[in-house]
This record gives structure tokens, C-alpha cells and sequence, in this order.
């Protein structure tokens, strides 16, 4: 009769972990087959970074792809995947790093390519800016107190010295904006020295019809009578068809061939889009909408509201209102 030694827990613990890990299937390997690291498009971040010349930047600690021109250096900033493969049996093509869809699904890329030399791109842009800014200024003013306006001096009544400054972005079909011309009217007669009321395009997308009266208001004032065209179209507000609008050039005795020709082209199209970036960027949403030194002011309010506005503007400039 054989002596059997009774076992301890640890080792009968012992024995049952090595019964299965020699019995449970090896497919999974310290090389799975999904990774294959095999050129410098694939990489791991479990890999050395590698350094090449201009044509084949540098590129640290990269997961996924990284695609390069010819034209620059492009450097590749990748976040790894956070959750290890836990086996090769499980999706290994989606969990295993190294693979073009983990980095797809695990990694953020931030890509920067710079096109010529970094120390030289900053004074190309200094160049080009003040060039643009000397071309501008040398056309019109900036607007106080709102950044990036351009004044046009066609399209301002009051002096050009005013401390007080009124932007009026409007739609010549908005019927809120032709009650505001009264308002504004009794304003500029109330301080005459002090404010300068500056015109800004806005048409609406649903007033089919402001777009061709701005563009009409463009070509009379090409012609030195923006003014009077921007009056006779509030008054005839919303007669804005093409015979109408030229009729209007017409009786104001402008040179009709020429005006013709300017509308039909849509000659001022970009100027009047450009004046509506500008009133998106100010913060502009509906018409009217108005800046009195920087103050937002919108819809057609009691000349009070801008009486208001007008005399704290000038306090704040250092200037006494007239009494």
C-alpha cells in the first residue's frame, strides 16, 4: 500500500495553474500577426524613434500612419491607446497598437507641416500685412471703437474729426431700419459737430430684394449720390425691381447707361459682402443693428436710447455735450 503526502494549498494551487497554461491554446505570441512593423509608415510607439533627412522628417514616438510631401518637414503628434490587447483571439486587428485601425481608434493626430523656413515665414506675413493695411488706410479710415471696420467716406454723413462715431449696419428692405431713418436724421441735426453716422451693408438672406437695392445703392455712389439714391430707397421701400431701381437713377439725373451697366454686372457684389463679414465679426445678427463708439445698440429705438448713448460717448472722449 503506497503512502500518499498529503498536498499543501499552495501547492496544489501551484499544480493547477500549470496544468493550464500547458493546456490552454498559445495563439497569442510576444510578435502577434497584426504586428508588422515592416516599413516607416507603420510604426509603434514601443519602437525607437527614427531620424531621417528633409524629404523623410523625424518622427518620435508614432502610432498609426504618417504621411509626408516633398514640400516640407511634417512632425506627428500621437496620443496611444490607453487599453492593451488582451489577446490575440480578441479583434487583434483593432486592439493590438502598431496597426492602422487602432490608430484610427485610439490615437489623436495633430499634423503641422511647415512649408518654408520657420524664421522667415513670420516676416513674409509682417510684409503682407502692412501692406494691406498701408493699401487700406490709403483708401479709407478704421472705425472706432470695432475692430477691423472700414469707413468709407462715401458713405458717411458728419465730420470726419466727430469724437463720436455711429456704425449703422442696415437692409434697405428691412422695415425696422427705414423707421430708424427719422431717428438717426434728428440726431445728426442735435449734434452736427460731434457725431458722424457711418453706413454698413446687411441684406438679409430673406429679403430677396435688399441685395439689388445695396448693389443699386453702390453704383449711385460710385457716381457721388449714394446719399440721395439711400434716401429715395427707404422712401420707395419695397419697390426694388430692376426697371424701379433705375428709374430711381433717373430722377436723381445720374448717368443711367453707366448705372445700368454697374448693376447688371454686379459690379460692388464683394464690397457688400465684405461689409457683411464685418458685421458678423462685430457681433452683428438682425438689422438694424448699430455701434455708437463701440456700444451695441439694436433695432429702431426712441431717439432717446441713442441721445443717451451719443452724450456718454462724449463724456467718455473728454468732450462736454451741447446743452
Amino acid at each position: 500500500m503506497a503512502f500518499t503526502r498529503p498536498l499543501s494549498l499552495i501547492s496544489a494551487v501551484r499544480i493547477q495553474l500549470t496544468t493550464l497554461t500547458s493546456s490552454a491554446p498559445q495563439k497569442a505570441g510576444p510578435n502577434p500577426v497584426t504586428w508588422k512593423p515592416a516599413t516607416n509608415t507603420d510604426t509603434s510607439h514601443r519602437q525607437n524613434a527614427f531620424s531621417t533627412s528633409r524629404n523623410n522628417p523625424r518622427v518620435n514616438r508614432v502610432i498609426g500612419k504618417v504621411s509626408t510631401t516633398r514640400m516640407g518637414r511634417t512632425t506627428a503628434l500621437m496620443t496611444p491607446s490607453t487599453s492593451p490587447a488582451t489577446s490575440a483571439e480578441v479583434s487583434p486587428d483593432r486592439l493590438m497598437p502598431g496597426t492602422t485601425c487602432a490608430a484610427t481608434s485610439s490615437a489623436s493626430v495633430y499634423t503641422t507641416t511647415r512649408m518654408m523656413n520657420p524664421m522667415a515665414r513670420p516676416r513674409v506675413y509682417t510684409l503682407l500685412l502692412a501692406a494691406t493695411l498701408l493699401l487700406l488706410t490709403g483708401v479709407a479710415g478704421a472705425a472706432p471703437g470695432v475692430p477691423g471696420v472700414i469707413v468709407d467716406p462715401a458713405r458717411t454723413r458728419g465730420p470726419e474729426a466727430a469724437p463720436v462715431t455711429i456704425l449703422e449696419w442696415s437692409d434697405f428692405q428691412c422695415p425696422f431700419c427705414r423707421e430708424a431713418q427719422p431717428v438717426l436724421a434728428r440726431l445728426l441735426a442735435e449734434f452736427p459737430q460731434q457725431v458722424r453716422l457711418v453706413f454698413k451693408d446687411f441684406p438679409l438672406r430673406s429679403h430677396e430684394l435688399a441685395m439689388p437695392a445695396a448693389l443699386a445703392a453702390r453704383c449711385a455712389s460710385a457716381q457721388g449720390r449714394f446719399w440721395e439714391y439711400h434716401d429715395l430707397l427707404y422712401v420707395a421701400q419695397p419697390a426694388f425691381a430692376r426697371d424701379e431701381l433705375v428709374g430711381y437713377a433717373r430722377r436723381l439725373g445720374l448717368d443711367v447707361p453707366g448705372f445700368t451697366e454697374c448693376l447688371d454686372a454686379t459690379r460692388f457684389q464683394e464690397d457688400v459682402m465684405a461689409d457683411q463679414r464685418e458685421g458678423r465679426a462685430a457681433g452683428v445678427r438682425a438689422t438694424p443693428t448699430f455701434f455708437v463708439n463701440g456700444r451695441k445698440i439694436e433695432g429702431a429705438l426712441p431717439i432717446e436710447e441713442f441721445r443717451d448713448a451719443v452724450r456718454r460717448a462724449l463724456r467718455e472722449a473728454g468732450v462736454a455735450p451741447p446743452r
